[in-house]
């Protein structure tokens, strides 16, 4: 299965949109010294088609220490994925439950704006 595809599948799986392109690997250093690195992966996504593309997100995966491009773990990627849609999805009850708990403090105010007891 070609890579985009498996992508793109796993974007789906969650909801999350669609895949607008993979960027790397690329060597990043992960301390100040310079002393620790690895390859790092960019998944960049769209999850609304009508958005502007300034709005797009992006999922880093970290790939590990070994060969420039040599391999790409699938499990890191679906992982780093899953994770996104996890979050999201998160993000989604939590504005759910906060907007109904907002609507329950709000209906018991009067016309002051103060609560009636």
């Amino acid at each position: 299965m070609d890579m985009r595809v498996y992508i793109q599948n796993e974007l789906d799986r969650w909801n999350l949109g669609g895949l607008v392109y993979v960027k790397g690997p690329e060597w990043e250093w992960e301390d100040s010294r310079q002393v620790y690195g690895s390859y790092w992966l960019r998944i960049k996504y769209r999850a609304d088609p009508n958005q502007d593309h300034l709005d797009d997100e992006m999922i880093k995966v970290k790939l590990g220490g070994w060969a420039k491009g040599g391999y790409w773990n699938r499990r890191h990627i679906r992982v780093a994925i899953e994770r996104e849609g996890k979050n999201k999805l998160n993000d989604i009850i939590i504005k759910k439950v906060w907007s109904s708990s907002q609507k329950a403090l709000t209906t018991g105010k009067n016309d002051s704006g103060a609560f009636e007891l």
